[in-house]
C-alpha cells in the first residue's frame, strides 16, 4: 500500500473514500438529469436566436463525430449572443449559476470570458458559458 501511495501520489482518506463511493452510486442518474437539462436549455436558447455551440443540437456541426465517440451530450454548453452589453446583462440576471470560472466544482456555473480568464481574446467578445453540475 505503502508504494502504491507514494508512486501514485496522495492518498484518500477514509471520509473522501466514502464520499467518492457514496456519490459514484447516483452519478447515472445526475450525469442524465445534467444531460437532459443542458439540452432543454441549448434548445431553448436555439428558439431565441442566439447561437448555441451544443452537440446535442441537430444542426451542431460535430454531431456525428460527438455521437460516435460519446454516449451522451455533456452538461456544458455555451452561446453567443452578438452583443457584449447583452451578454453581460445575461450573465448579470442569472439566478440559478454562479458567475465563476470552473476550479472543478460541483456548482452551475455561467461565465462570460471575454471579461473573465480569455480577456486577451476578441472573438470570446459575447460568448457565455454554462455548466451543469
Amino acid at each position: 500500500m505503502g508504494f502504491i501511495i507514494n508512486a501514485a501520489g496522495n492518498a484518500l482518506t477514509p471520509f473522501d473514500c466514502f464520499l467518492l463511493l457514496r456519490g459514484s452510486k447516483t452519478l447515472a442518474i445526475r450525469m442524465d438529469r445534467q444531460q437532459a437539462t443542458s439540452m432543454l436549455v441549448a434548445q431553448m436558447l436555439d428558439r431565441l436566436g442566439f447561437k448555441v455551440h451544443y452537440p446535442g443540437l441537430a444542426e451542431h456541426p460535430n454531431r456525428d463525430v460527438h455521437e460516435r465517440i460519446a454516449d451522451g451530450y455533456g452538461a456544458v454548453l455555451s452561446f453567443t449572443t452578438g452583443d457584449k452589453a447583452l451578454s453581460e446583462r445575461i450573465v448579470g440576471a442569472t439566478r440559478l449559476w454562479g458567475i465563476s470560472v470552473s476550479f472543478g466544482c460541483v456548482n452551475s456555473l455561467i461565465s462570460m470570458p471575454c471579461v473573465m480568464s480569455y480577456v486577451m481574446s476578441v472573438s470570446f467578445s459575447s460568448i457565455v458559458l454554462l455548466m451543469f453540475p
